[in-house]
């Protein structure tokens, strides 16, 4: 394992302690998360759209924090049996908006250049499919 991913290994490990899960399972579910959202894709754009300037690049801080808050909500909600990422039973409203979520991706890689502000769009369309989906659950 290199130290590429030990942001991502911390974050994993201290999810599983607090919820009192299975490190195996948490990293399961943390990775079909990161996955089925596109987690990497958008943090490579924002990494790479962040380098025009010290404005730019605070706010791609901002946009890759919100996006791994989002991810660890997730995550949590998920280890405490209160959300199914596996596709088995998600349930159509989960279905729906994770959908909706990835056709707003498609329609943001589509642009010519993927800029700082269609990744804002993208990381607060998950922000409120995360506080819609985490509140009904």
């Amino acid at each position: 394992i290199s130290l590429r991913f030990l942001d991502q290994l911390l974050e994993i490990h201290g999810l599983a302690r607090a919820k009192k899960a299975d490190s195996v399972e948490a990293a399961r579910v943390y990775y079909r998360i990161t996955e089925e959202m596109n987690i990497p894709w958008m943090m490579r754009c924002i990494d790479r759209a962040g380098g025009g300037g010290r404005w730019a690049a605070r706010w791609a801080v901002g946009l890759t924090a919100a996006l791994t808050g989002i991810r660890r909500a997730f995550t949590a909600k998920a280890l405490d049996g209160g959300l199914n990422w596996d596709g088995s039973g998600e349930g159509p409203a989960l279905s729906e908006r994770l959908s909706r979520f990835r056709d707003l991706l498609e329609e943001i890689k589509g642009e010519e250049r993927v800029g700082l502000a269609g990744l804002s769009v993208a990381v607060q369309e998950a922000r409120q499919l995360a506080d819609r989906i985490l509140e009904e659950n």
